[in-house]
């Protein structure tokens, strides 16, 4: 007779079920084993269900080392914060509360209309590049607390301006690192919604315990070094530094499978070396985790308006390219104007950038380009899909011009 049990999603508790002899009643339901150790319960809390199959493979490492980063910001905060209260005047005599206050209003207003600005003109480029933004949110916080530390040892003039930079800046931060955060939060569920939101309120649970115990560390630390102001900027150098490393470490973990124009690029270029694609994981490790440049000059989505061609020259590369979505013009320097039709899509964006690897790297005419990108698509898109890669998360920005092309009768 075959043994049938039922456990719970999580596989803590397991039952063994039994039916009475060809008897249509529920059957009854005797536990087995139970787990709810501490390590369960603390499991449960702060990870998301189903963990790890639940999330990517490089979910953890990166919440290790994003955990860290956030609790040295959350001490430098601290830190900073005490210097800004005796810079507005706090236990002052000769200072005014009314004073402190339009001080204060005014550094967090700056703050407030710089992360607007920055977000209307970059909004739509945080998805392209998500490493470098991540980076530079970290790193121009970094420079905002530092302003804010410093602003007290400057002439009292000066110090206002030097605040409302520091505010400035950590408000770039909020608004670069709130971007990159929701893309993460898609990366880490593998493209399934319905996990994004169990994937942030686990986040939101551990940012939570981070400042607890960044609490009580910074009440620690403010008591142990006291006024000292050589000890208050060795702590806040160490922590900095730990800062930036953590930082690297988590964006370096990363393998996100969708793809920009760097992470396009360097697939490209590899299955044109090659003759083969490369997982997630390999490119990962070639990304650049700053702003990136390819190894040519790429005007994507280009107008006919900036190049100097005949309108023969034109109808030449149309009739090149009738079964692509695109067609490229090369100046001579290194420099490739990529025209999109009307009918371009990602994908073909992303196929372009194979063809122009293999003209590179054969030093082949345009026309045989044409010829070999139109032979190999099929297959190099099955091979994209094979090694792991979401064609449906595709991030590369192209300008807004498409040329519409019909024949006269």
């Amino acid at each position: 007779m075959e043994d049938i049990r039922e456990r719970s999603v999580d596989g803590h508790v397991v039952y063994a079920l039994e039916w009475k002899h060809e008897s249509c009643t529920p059957p009854r339901k005797t536990l087995v084993t139970q787990n709810h150790s501490q390590s369960t319960a603390l499991r449960t809390l702060l990870l998301p269900e189903g963990f790890p199959e639940s999330v990517t493979p490089d979910y953890l490492e990166f919440q290790v080392w994003d955990t860290l980063q956030a609790l040295s910001s959350y001490l430098r905060g601290i830190l900073c914060t005490k210097a800004l209260l005796a810079g507005v005047g706090v236990g002052n005599q000769d200072s005014s509360a009314v004073a402190a206050a339009m001080q204060w209003a005014l550094r967090d207003g700056t703050g407030m209309l710089g992360g607007v600005l920055f977000a209307w003109k970059f909004a739509a480029v945080f998805g392209a590049d998500l490493k470098s933004w991540r980076l530079f949110a970290d790193v121009i916080n970094d420079v905002g607390l530092t302003l804010e530390l410093a602003a007290p040892h400057f002439p009292q003039k000066w110090f206002l301006w030097v605040a409302c930079s520091g505010s400035l800046c950590k408000s770039l931060c909020g608004v670069a690192a709130g971007a990159s955060r929701s893309a993460l939060m898609h990366h880490f569920s593998r493209g399934m919604s319905s996990r994004i939101s169990d994937i942030a309120a686990k986040e939101g649970i551990q940012e939570t315990c981070v400042t607890l115990i960044g609490l009580v560390l910074g009440l620690v630390l403010t008591h142990w070094h006291g006024e000292s102001v050589l000890i208050t900027w060795t702590v806040f150098v160490l922590l900095t530094i730990f800062h930036v490393y953590a930082n690297y470490r988590a964006v370096r973990c990363l393998a996100l499978n969708s793809l920009n124009l760097q992470r396009t690029w360097i697939l490209a270029k590899n299955y044109c070396n090659q003759s083969g694609t490369t997982s997630p994981i390999s490119v990962s490790s070639q990304e650049a985790l700053w702003f990136w440049n390819p190894d040519v000059s790429l005007v994507i989505g280009a107008s006919v308006c900036s190049i100097s061609a005949t309108k023969a020259l034109i109808q030449e590369m149309l009739e090149m390219s009738q079964n692509c979505s695109w067609f490229i013009f090369a100046n001579g320097s290194r420099k490739l104007f990529i025209f999109l039709k009307e009918e371009a899509q990602e994908i073909d964006v992303v196929m372009c950038m194979f063809q122009i690897n293999y003209m590179l790297k054969s030093h082949c005419a345009l026309r045989d380009s044409f010829k070999w990108i139109q032979q190999n698509r099929d297959k190099i898109f099955q091979d994209i899909i094979k090694q792991g890669w979401n064609t449906n998360d595709i991030y590369i920005q192209t300008g807004n011009h498409r040329l519409i092309h019909s024949k006269k009768t």
